[in-house]
C-alpha cells in the first residue's frame, strides 16, 4: 500500500512539473507595480485614466488655475497626466498614482511635481492624497488596510520628509521631518 502511494505521488509530481513551471513563469513575467515616483523617476508603465479620475483632475483648483490660461477652457486632456496602477489595499480593482506628464504645458515646477493618489471604492474612485513633491514612495507597511506613503521635497539646503497614513477616507500627514543637506566645500 505504501509503495502505491509513493508511486502515485511521483506520477502526480511528474505530470505537474511542466504545468507548474509554466504557471510560475507566467507569474514572474507579470510587471511589478511601480512604488516609487518622482521628478527623476517617471511612470514606467503608463495606463489610461478612468473617466471619473480625469473629471476630478479637470476640476482640481490647481489644475484649473495653472492650465486654463495656457491651454484654454475644456482643453485639459488626459495626455497632460501620467498614471500608474497600484494596489493600495487588497481589493481587486486597481488604485492609481497620477502625476504630470513629461510634455505637460502647465503643471510641475522647480524641483516639484504634483501627485494625486486615487483609491477605488464601490461608489467610484476617491482622491486620497494630493501633494506637490520631489518624490513619492508607496510603502509596504499599512494603516487601516491601505499602504502608507512617504514623500520627499528638497530645497537648496534642506530635505523635507513626510509620512502619510490612511485614516479611512484620505491620507493624512502623521510625521514630518527636515534635515540640512550636506554642504560640499570647494575643492
Amino acid at each position: 500500500m505504501r509503495t502505491r502511494q509513493v508511486l502515485l505521488w511521483l506520477l502526480i509530481a511528474a505530470l505537474c512539473t511542466p504545468v507548474c513551471a509554466r504557471v510560475q513563469g507566467a507569474r514572474r513575467s507579470l510587471p511589478q507595480e511601480q512604488t516609487t515616483f518622482g521628478m527623476e523617476i517617471k511612470v514606467r508603465h503608463p495606463v489610461s485614466l478612468p473617466e471619473d479620475i480625469l473629471q476630478m483632475l479637470r476640476g482640481d483648483e490647481d489644475v484649473k488655475t495653472r492650465c486654463l490660461g495656457p491651454v484654454g477652457p475644456g482643453q485639459i486632456r488626459a495626455a497632460f497626466f501620467a498614471a500608474s496602477k497600484i494596489h493600495l489595499d487588497d481589493h481587486k480593482s486597481p488604485d492609481y498614482v497620477v502625476t504630470a506628464a513629461k510634455d505637460n504645458p502647465c503643471l510641475g515646477g522647480a524641483n516639484v511635481d504634483p501627485f494625486w493618489v486615487f483609491y477605488w471604492t464601490p461608489q467610484g474612485y476617491q482622491l486620497g492624497l494630493k501633494v506637490d513633491t520631489f518624490s513619492l514612495h508607496v510603502r509596504k507597511t499599512r494603516t487601516k488596510a491601505y499602504r502608507d506613503i512617504d514623500t520627499e521635497a528638497i530645497t537648496g539646503t534642506e530635505l523635507f520628509s513626510t509620512l502619510f497614513h490612511f485614516d479611512g477616507s484620505k491620507y493624512i500627514n502623521v510625521h514630518s521631518s527636515r534635515q540640512p543637506l550636506p554642504i560640499r566645500k570647494g575643492r
